[in-house]
């Protein structure tokens, strides 16, 4: 029962990836500045949270089980990652990849893995 704990992180992780490939023109405009940064961050906090979860409560492969905080920040990393790297190479989205971008995605998901790092916060994994 691989993919049951995973589908919350699964569903975010493709809603994730609708909102940062929908061409620019279509976003709202929002007029606080560097808005779009907090935004990355919080996309990827949640979406590590929910992959923290689904990698502690799957039972099929015992090293994700065992490492699921640091593959939870790799993953969320790594997606980031590739989230940037498509804006980057797929010119009719009238998007454009961003290093910091990628930065706060990074922040996100280190800041996410930190949580469960707390003392008294094992409640997070039920």
């Amino acid at each position: 029962m691989f993919f049951k704990p995973l589908l919350p992180a699964l569903l975010c992780a493709l809603v994730i990836f609708g909102l940062c490939l929908t061409p620019a023109q279509t976003l709202p405009e929002v007029g606080v500045v560097n808005v779009d940064k907090l935004v990355h961050t919080a996309m990827f906090a949640v979406l590590t949270v929910l992959l923290v979860r689904g990698f502690h409560k799957q039972s099929r492969y015992m090293p994700l089980q065992r490492h699921f905080l640091p593959a939870a920040a790799l993953t969320g990393i790594a997606y980031g990652g590739i989230l940037e790297l498509l804006q980057a190479l797929i010119v009719v989205l009238n998007r454009s990849g961003d290093w910091v971008d990628f930065v706060f995605d990074s922040i996100g998901a280190i800041a996410a893995v930190g949580l469960f790092k707390l003392p008294k916060r094992a409640y997070l994994l039920q």
